[in-house]
């Protein structure tokens, strides 16, 4: 047990059962949350992944809207989407609205039964990522083993994408350079 896990637990011993009873419930509610939105994904890699990704959501969501009160992240479990009266399935959507932008995001699972097994998995893959890039998606892939190594660590990276093609850490470099000149000017005034 590490540091943090025994201040916790020490934490959690000491509060009386009325609180350690409201946790819980919490708990139990986010836990059924979790297995409704889970079950609309197709595979053990998708849950794992989606759960991290609603795990970060709200962090991520208060962040944007520091920079914009009307920014929003949507995340989507199998979505269906269309092009050209092609019908597909998308494993995760993610829609970020950001000054004023809409950015669309296309995760795909690729788990190894259903994806480059065979030259006409390859070819359909390729194809489908082309037809996305068209709808204005932005197409990232994770290997299931990818996922089911680290969720975690995927959702981490899918985050980090988004943040820079939507700009946000442009914003928060320029937040930072303006803290960092408003505190020159103290200093030197």
């Amino acid at each position: 047990m590490n540091y943090y896990e025994a201040e916790t637990e020490k934490t959690w011993n000491g509060l009386s059962d009325r609180v350690k009873q409201e946790i819980e419930s919490i708990l139990l509610s986010y836990k059924r949350h979790l297995t409704h939105i889970t079950s609309k994904c197709e595979s053990p890699i998708e849950q794992l992944l989606l759960i991290r990704l609603l795990e970060m959501w709200e962090y991520k969501v208060s962040d944007f809207r520091s920079f914009d009160k009307d920014a929003d992240i949507r995340i989507f479990a199998q979505k269906d989407v269309e092009y050209k009266r092609k019908k597909y399935r998308v494993d995760i959507v993610i829609e970020v609205n950001f000054q004023g932008k809409k950015y669309l995001f296309a995760i795909e699972c690729d788990g190894h039964e259903f994806h480059e097994r065979t030259k006409e998995q390859a070819l359909r893959d390729k194809k489908r990522q082309r037809e996305l890039t068209a709808m204005g998606y932005c197409v990232i892939r994770f290997a299931g083993s990818e996922i089911w190594e680290s969720p975690f660590r995927a959702a981490r990276e899918v985050f980090d994408l988004i943040e820079e093609i939507t700009g946000f850490n442009e914003c928060l470099m320029q937040m930072f350079e303006e803290d960092t000149l408003g505190q020159s000017a103290e200093v030197e005034g």
